[in-house]
């Protein structure tokens, strides 16, 4: 079964809701750029963008975008 934004819509909701319930709205991430800089992004973004494929994931375990 190949999943689509659709598909993960629910659990992306669900989980969005769990952080806001404790007061998480925002991931930090790193820019795609030379320079290291590290912005804050919505969960809610983050999340469909992971799903998306717009990022990589560092060592370290941040998440840069590509």
């Amino acid at each position: 079964m190949e999943w689509t934004i659709f598909d993960a819509e629910p659990y992306i909701e669900s989980l969005v809701n769990f952080y806001e319930k404790y007061c998480q709205t925002t991931f930090k991430v790193m820019e795609a750029s030379e320079v290291k800089r590290i912005k804050r992004v919505p969960c809610k973004q983050v999340l469909q963008e992971i799903f998306e494929g717009k990022f990589i994931e560092l060592k370290n375990g941040m998440l840069r975008y590509k």
